[in-house]
């Protein structure tokens, strides 16, 4: 007595599968993936990105340019525009952490 075919295929198999018609084939008991690389666990050294993770740069809201501004000492001139006060600001601070690593800021 030959297997009959499934009614439709719900979605594309990832892999060739074969329909059994063995009445004793084996089920599978364990889902073991094909992928053999070795999955993140404990033995995996964390990265320190300092101040990186916690949160986007400084430069990118208006409250924390003009946080970065009263930090440095930098006050918005009368009559300055803010892309002209930011741009005054983010200099201030490249030249500032020039200063402190003796080499130009990448950011």
């Amino acid at each position: 007595m030959p297997c009959a075919p499934p009614a439709h295929q719900v979605r594309t198999p990832a892999h060739p599968v074969h329909s059994s018609c063995a009445p004793a084939a084996p089920e599978v008991k364990d889902e073991v993936p094909l992928n053999n690389q070795k999955q993140a666990g404990s033995d995996v050294a964390s990265v320190d990105n300092g101040d990186a993770a916690s949160g986007p740069p400084w430069w990118r809201s208006k409250a924390t340019v003009m946080l970065m501004g009263v930090e440095l000492g930098l006050t918005a001139a009368p009559g300055e525009r803010y892309a002209e006060y930011k741009a005054r600001v983010y200099q201030a601070w490249r030249a500032r952490r020039q200063a402190a690593t003796g080499r130009p800021a990448n950011a």
